[in-house]
């Protein structure tokens, strides 16, 4: 990583981190224990974003190529939908729905992705927003205080397995 990239990841970090405090607080709970479903439904409730599941066929009355086709954003300026492949397996359809939420708070234009996907490449800046979107996706879906409390309790784990070996 070169140091531009290091400081939008940090960037990325800092935003995806406030909002996991932003939607742990209102649901009354520790942030490692946040799921993907309380990001959605924050989103939902308070964005004006509703979440479509979509199979293949119908996503092609959206979208001429199907093709690779996990999830999409459509939006103007009253409110947003994120359409998601509901043939995927449920892992999948959590991350796209977080990478699309990822696209909805970072690229605040009123560009809809699937006008990107028909003209078939991604433009440089394209790539960088997938990138940005994934890497947020990511970030929201194992957040740093979840991983902190695992690799805690992994740790105390095998320390006291250890403990109980050597007695």
């Amino acid at each position: 990583m070169n140091t531009d990239e290091i400081v939008k990841y940090i960037e990325l970090e800092n935003q995806a981190n406030q909002l996991i405090e932003t939607v742990a607080k209102k649901n009354n709970c520790d942030s490692q224990d946040m799921k993907w479903w309380h990001i959605s439904n924050y989103f939902e409730q308070n964005h004006k974003i509703v979440l479509v599941p979509l199979n293949k066929h119908e996503f092609s009355t959206i979208i001429a190529d199907t093709y690779g086709i996990y999830g999409l954003t459509l939006k103007d300026n009253r409110m947003a939908m994120i359409c998601y492949n509901n043939e995927c397996t449920q892992t999948r359809q959590h991350f796209t729905i977080m990478h699309e939420i990822g696209h909805f708070l970072l690229h605040k234009n009123n560009q809809t992705y699937p006008s990107l996907m028909q003209e078939n490449d991604y433009t440089e800046e394209d790539q960088i927003f997938e990138k940005e979107a994934n890497n947020m996706a990511g970030m929201l879906l194992a957040n740093k205080k979840a991983i902190q409390s695992l690799l805690n309790e992994s740790a105390n784990y095998i320390y006291r397995n250890y403990q109980l070996n050597i007695k």
